[in-house]
């Protein structure tokens, strides 16, 4: 669910209240940590999304038909 969140819908809100509803349900502290380290993990792929990629052009020379 946080991955569809955050990849696919790009919902960073939605996302973080699933976060934290998983970790309020759930029992086991190894689950928790596994869960906070799943979100940690996916939210890089976010913000790897709104870093803006430069776009090199490249010059060209005009062809002749020569």
């Amino acid at each position: 669910m946080l991955d569809i969140a955050i990849v696919n819908i790009e919902d960073p809100e939605r996302a973080n209240a699933f976060f934290r509803r998983g970790m309020a349900e759930l029992k086991r502290k190894e689950d928790r940590e596994t869960l906070a380290r799943m979100y940690s993990g996916i939210r890089t792929r976010l913000h790897a999304r709104e870093i803006p990629t430069r776009k090199t052009q490249r010059k060209t020379e005009p062809v002749s038909d020569a």
